[in-house]
């Protein structure tokens, strides 16, 4: 098997051993492909906004590896890392996968009440409030927290103690569409 030294937007070809020499490998919306929508992700609901955007489509490939040599893949945005279609042989070995913000937002429950609740944003975490809806965001993308899969894993810091997950909907609009989770 021929050794190739990887580097990003390299075509992956059959019967070669890609080698990466970096230890942080950035991946920006401009290194990506557009999934096809039949690749049936499991979280795809067909909204325009669910447009997948991937870093590896890897389709058709036969004896391949791919040895990040412990390198670190970090993606800027909403990415999904590799998609393996119709392959057979592939090794994807020795890697790190992080984002440059994670796709959930951690906050400090400050009060309770019947229908509300106050809610310190932990740093690190971005956010804007636009027309009392509550917004998590990054350099690359937006998601208003009043649609089906916004759920709250309370945690007890002070008793080190979890509670059930909870659906909970931010904004003056509560259930906004008909089936919500």
């Amino acid at each position: 098997m021929e050794t190739v030294i990887y580097k990003k937007g390299i075509k992956i070809e059959n019967g070669k051993y890609y080698k990466a020499e970096d230890t942080v490998i950035d991946f920006y919306y401009s290194d990506t492909s557009l999934v096809e929508r039949k690749a049936y992700l499991s979280h795809t609901t067909g909204r325009e906004e669910d447009e997948h955007r991937v870093a590896f489509l890897l389709k058709d490939l036969k004896d391949v590896t791919l040895d990040f040599q412990g390198a670190t893949l970090m993606f800027h945005g909403r990415i999904i890392p590799f998609v393996i279609d119709n392959c057979e042989n592939v090794k994807l070995i020795n890697y790190k996968i992080d984002y440059d913000r994670p796709f959930y937002t951690q906050a400090q429950v400050l009060d309770v009440k019947e229908n509300e609740m106050r809610i310190k944003i932990d740093d690190g975490f971005d956010y804007k409030v636009e027309d009392g809806y509550l917004y998590a965001k990054s350099e690359y993308w937006e998601k208003k927290l009043n649609t089906k899969d916004c759920l709250l894993w309370l945690y007890d810091r002070e008793e080190k103690k979890n509670y059930p997950i909870i659906l909970a909907l931010f904004g003056p609009e509560i259930f906004p569409h008909k089936n919500p989770p």
